[in-house]
Formats: structure tokens, sequence, C-alpha cells
């Protein structure tokens, strides 16, 4: 234990044994609490740990709380192994530090194959690791990794532990890949697939893979493979969702399958739409209905404007079309908060107009629900050298447009922090 000794005991001719205040433990971990475990505070939480004995444990939990195999970062491929062979030998050494992992990466997104993929040694560390409640996987392709890799990630999946479950960028050659992979899993808080492809080859009349997953929250982000979005929502049970995130495309049939996912969702709280409005939408108009959704508390809109290589011209405010999909939902009971994520670009949609369609938003709405509009891009004819400024007035000029809801409180604008639209 930490020790603090009286500073004028050692300066006396007799050194008296004065009792020796002791830190608590307790004490020593909420100091270390504080350090965040990123880049900057690593050195920091490696040099605490050779403080004292009663630092080391509370240190080591924290820097192995977090661990990510981002092999890309080297650039030279026998490095790779290295890294790995090197992360074996410190679990093999001491055990213990495995079970302090609970949020565990692996990404490779580089453009060529790499030795590492087929190293019996990740599938080593993959078993080793008994605690993990946060597991992602960016990879090019799936079929990449070894048959040992497979089985080992699937074990992974399959623990008690894990709570939350992340493929990013993952190209999965086959409906079976999923299905084994999918076969163990429990019950998840969040299942996330971004940008994800399969190349499923069902057959039409194919029965639906029987797994009936259960996730709190399905999050399937920048997902423009249709089928396999259709391959995941017959694999989860959809009445259990709280949570929900799609990409919504101008496509009629698409629109129809996701209303169709839309209305077995009978316990939706949370709902993110990722629309991008194109020309089709013109004709089309908004085909989804929200208002069976009577338990929806939040709802997200993420609406950036396109146009046709074909009509190059016609960029329409994705605005104009969210009105009736907003009006849909603004008094249902449960509702309290719509989010509207608007990219303002220059060069396209009149800035009046915007302000023109947020009023009609506004008309539609019920007294009891916070609107909340995230801006970024920069609208037209408000280029400036002080940003800020200009951030600033776009506020000013949207709270005056709808001064009723900003008067009642019902009205947040914010620029977002992030250049980044779908989330």
């Amino acid at each position: 234990m930490l020790k603090c000794v009286p500073p004028f005991a050692v300066h006396c001719k007799a050194v008296y044994r004065y009792p020796s205040p002791i830190f608590p433990q307790e004490l020593i971990n909420e100091i270390v609490e504080y350090l965040e475990n990123d880049a900057p505070n690593v050195p920091t939480l490696r040099s605490c740990a050779l403080a004292a004995s009663c630092f080391r444990e509370p240190c080591q939990r924290k820097l192995f709380s977090h661990l990510v195999l981002a092999l890309a970062s080297h650039p030279e491929p026998e490095d790779h192994d290295a890294v790995l062979e090197r992360l074996l030998e410190v679990f093999a050494n001491s055990p213990r530090l495995a079970t302090y992992v609970q949020d565990f990466t692996i990404s490779y997104l580089g453009r060529y194959k790499s030795s590492w993929m087929k190293s019996p040694v990740l599938a080593l560390i993959v078993r080793k690791l008994p605690a993990v409640t946060t597991f992602r996987l960016g990879l090019a392709r799936w079929e990449d990794l070894s048959p040992a890799a497979h089985s080992a990630i699937a074990e992974l999946i399959a623990l008690p532990t894990l709570r939350n479950l992340s493929f990013m960028d993952l190209r999965f050659m086959s409906g079976e890949s999923l299905a084994s992979l999918f076969a163990r899993m429990g019950v998840l808080d969040t299942f996330e697939m971004t940008s994800a492809f399969a190349n499923l080859k069902l057959a039409p009349n194919a029965p639906p893979p029987n797994l009936q997953l259960r996730t709190r929250a399905l999050l399937l982000r920048s997902m423009v493979d249709e089928q396999l979005v259709d391959f995941l929502e017959k694999c989860f049970d959809m009445a259990l969702v709280l949570s929900l995130q799609i990409a919504v495309r101008d496509d009629p049939e698409v629109a129809r399958r996701y209303q169709a996912i839309l209305w077995q969702t009978t316990k939706l709280q949370h709902l993110r739409l990722e629309f991008s409005i194109s020309y089709t939408w013109l004709v089309t108009g908004t085909l989804l209905d929200l208002s069976r959704l009577l338990h929806l508390q939040t709802l997200d809109l993420y609406l950036r404007a396109s146009a046709p290589s074909d009509h190059p011209s016609n960029v329409h405010s994705p605005l104009h079309h969210a009105i009736p999909l907003i009006a849909s939902v603004a008094s249902l009971p449960a509702l309290h908060t719509l989010v509207l994520h608007l990219e303002l670009k220059s060069n396209e949609i009149p800035w009046p107009t915007y302000l023109a369609q947020l009023k009609s938003v506004a008309q539609t709405w019920d007294q009891r629900v916070l609107l909340r509009i995230v801006l970024r891009g920069v609208p037209t004819g408000m280029r400036s050298p002080a940003g800020e400024e200009v951030q600033a007035r776009t506020v000013r000029e949207i709270k005056g447009t709808l001064v009723e809801l900003d008067a009642a409180g019902r009205l947040e604008v914010v620029w977002a922090r992030s250049d980044r639209f779908w989330l």
C-alpha cells in the first residue's frame, strides 16, 4: 500500500515510528478513473502503474480495457505478425491482463492480404479474451481470415458477457457465413452493421433463417445492400427492437420493404432514418408511414439533397419531402423529441427556401414535442471568413423564423461538431 510519511521524521535524531496513514484502495481506483484511456494518457497510465503496487492493478485494468488491433497502421507486413506474437506472449505470461479486455476491435482495411490474416496467432489471442462486452470487426473480406479465426470470433460472439457487436465495411461472401457466425449469439444491447455487403444467393422460395436473434438496438448504417438488410431483418426478432437505424433510398419497392420492417417494431422507442433525397422523390414522395409507432420517443431524420446526373439542376430541399413524414408523427403519444439533421450546401438550395419550409414544419407541430435542428455545411449566400459569426447568424435566422417554438422552449438549433453526416 502507498504510505504517507511525515517529512519532519527523517530530520529528527530519534526517528519516531508515527502511524503511517494508508490510502484506501477505493481512493486509488478513483484517482485512476480520472485518467482517460486514450493516446495522450497512455504514458501517464504506464508511469502510474510503476509508481506503487497499489496503482498497478487499476492502471493495467484501464490500459487493457480497450484493445484495438489496427494493423493497417503498421506499414510493413512483417510488423503485423510481430504485433500479434508480442501480444500473445503478454497474455501467456500474465493471463489476468486478458480478463481486463472489455472493448475489443480488429481493424484492417488495407488493399492487400497480409500473413496475419491466416496466422494461427490471431485465433489464439481471441480465445484468451473471456470478458469482452463490445466487439468491432472492420475487415474488407471475411473469407480472408483463417477458419481458426472464424471459429474463434464465433466463440467470442457467443460469450455471455457480449453486449455490443459491430461490423464495419465487412464483405461476407455467403449467407452460410452469416448464419454460422450468429448461431450462438446471445441477447445484445446493440447490433451495428455499416457499409457491409454479402453475396447471399438466396433461392426465391428459400425459408428464412430461424435464428430469432435479440437486440435492443439494430443500427444498419449506410447499408445499400438491400438483400443483406432483408436477410438481417429475418434473423432478428424485430418485435424486441427498441432502437432502429436504417438508410432509406428513393426506390418505392425498397421503401415498401422498410415499411413492413417498421410495422414489426411494435415496441420501437428510438428511430433514425437516413434519407438521400433525389429527383425521384418529386414523383414518389415519402412512402413511409410512422403513425403506428405508438411507443416512439425520439425520431432522427438525416436529410441531404442530391440531384440525378441527367438533371443536375433539379436539386430540391429535402425538407419539402420530409414535411408529410414529420406531420404524421407530430402527435404520436410518446414522442418528445424530433431531430432534423440538415446538410446545407452552397450553390444548391436557396437559404430562404429552408426557412420557409422550416416554418411549414413548425405549423404541424405538437405543443409537447421538442424540435432540435442540427446543421452542417454552409448556406447559400452566407460564406464569410468569420465562420463562427456565420453560424451564429444562421441560428438567429432559424429562431427568428420559428419564433413561437423558440419562445415556448421547444426549439434547439446547433451546429454539428463533426462534418460527418451519417452517424
